[in-house]
């Protein structure tokens, strides 16, 4: 088995002058104070260390620095995706109210039509309801106006028959009241 103080002195020239033995190893271990009984030993001990380390030590610190940065890159992830659910909401909310201001432009449109026809339409019951009640008020008019002639030419018929009686002086048979009412109501109406 060959140590590493015998690769360091393989390594190393031999100084000038000097001869290259394979004690050399053996020399510089001396020098330096070196046993290789106590120094395998602690290799053994340094080795036996290194593992425990690894496998109780630098195994777990490695799984949560995973584990952290799989929660590092999730979260980073879902900040994303919630940045572009966002972006979408944002984009739907600004869609729809354009939607919604559209269909109350629409409604209000409507709304304005349907009042302007309403108006017109009372306008034109109210126009019309006024000429019937006009028409109704000359069909009166004319009524009583009728009834007022008739009326009157019955009194002017009774004043020339009372008139002529007395002018007369006698009383008139009825045929003779009756004819002169005639008369009287001829001459009124033309």
């Amino acid at each position: 088995m060959t140590t590493i103080f015998q690769i360091l002195a393989n390594a190393v020239p031999p100084a000038a002058g000097t001869e290259a033995s394979g004690n050399l190893a053996a020399e510089i271990a001396t020098k330096f104070g070196i046993e290789p009984g106590p120094l395998l030993v602690q290799v053994i001990s340094f080795a036996v260390l290194a593992l425990v380390v690894w496998y109780f030590g630098f195994r777990p610190l490695m799984a949560t620095v995973a584990e952290r940065q799989k929660k590092i890159e999730d979260g980073l992830k879902f900040h994303d995706d919630m940045k572009a659910k966002l972006a979408q909401s944002e984009a739907d909310y600004k869609a729809k109210m354009a939607q919604a201001a559209q269909d109350a432009s629409v409604v209000l449109d409507a709304a304005r039509k349907s009042a302007k026809e309403t108006v017109e339409k009372a306008a034109q019951d109210a126009i019309a309801r006024a000429e019937e009640t006009e028409r109704r008020a000359a069909e009166n008019i004319e009524r009583e106006r009728e009834k007022m002639l008739a009326d009157l030419r019955g009194e002017v018929a009774s004043l020339v028959v009372e008139t002529t009686a007395k002018l007369l002086a006698r009383d008139l048979s009825a045929a003779e009241k009756s004819r002169l009412a005639a008369s009287a109501a001829k001459e009124i109406r033309s």
